[in-house]
């Protein structure tokens, strides 16, 4: 709102959000910022649809598929958010 939806802004955000230290909670916060930045783009500038004009479908779905295997094999218990 205050920056009018200017992408420069919260990708400048998120590079800060790296040299912002864990205390006061602010760790939660770290770690989601970039889960909201990466949906909140997809739905407001049509991202999905702009990298299926671009790849096409068959490439976009065997890409993201992909990614989700190698992001999966990323994952343990310890990336885990909701820890109580």
């Amino acid at each position: 709102y205050f920056f009018k939806d200017n992408l420069y802004i919260y990708f400048a955000v998120l590079i800060l959000t790296f040299f912002v230290p864990a205390s006061f909670g602010l760790a939660l916060y770290k770690f989601m910022y970039p889960y909201f930045l990466l949906g909140y783009c997809f739905n407001t500038y049509n991202f999905k649809e702009k990298l299926k004009k671009v790849y096409g479908n068959k490439i976009f779905a065997i890409g993201v598929i992909v990614l989700f295997f190698i992001l999966l094999r990323l994952y343990n218990r310890d990336k885990y958010i909701y820890t109580t």
